[in-house]
């Protein structure tokens, strides 16, 4: 998880993939890119263009293009409802503390949660097929 203040731009989202997501991947995977590894995104327009579509290009990562608001398709949208409920219940009073509880909430997201979650991935797209 990366925390930010500043707007998203193309920068920032090829700084985070380089320094976050990347390394996130490796430490799931033996090889970089890993067999049959695609990146599944909820198509903002960031993805679309030259410097972030490049970047994944360059370090071997394949984009899925799905259709706009499909949280279906998307088990992200499982881990942000399961995350936004931990931090609810913290109650944090200001920003500082928010950002703080959320980088403890997600550390303590199950592992077998995420799993399953990226598991379910054939079954929902078939579902949907």
């Amino acid at each position: 998880m990366y925390l930010y203040n500043e707007s998203m731009d193309a920068t920032l989202m090829k700084y985070i993939i380089l320094t976050h997501f990347i390394p996130s991947v490796r430490l799931y995977f033996n090889s970089m890119p890993p067999e049959q590894f695609w990146l599944l995104h909820d198509n903002p327009n960031l993805f679309k263009g030259f410097v972030v579509s490049k970047c994944l290009f360059d370090n071997g990562i394949e984009k899925i293009d799905f259709p706009t608001y499909s949280p279906d398709l998307n088990p992200i949208e499982n881990v942000w409802s399961y995350l936004a409920r931990q931090v609810e219940l913290r109650q944090a009073r200001t920003l500082g503390e928010l950002q703080d509880v959320v980088a403890e909430e997600w550390e303590k997201v199950p592992d077998n949660f995420l799993i399953k979650l990226v598991e379910s991935m054939p079954t929902r797209c078939k579902l949907v097929i």
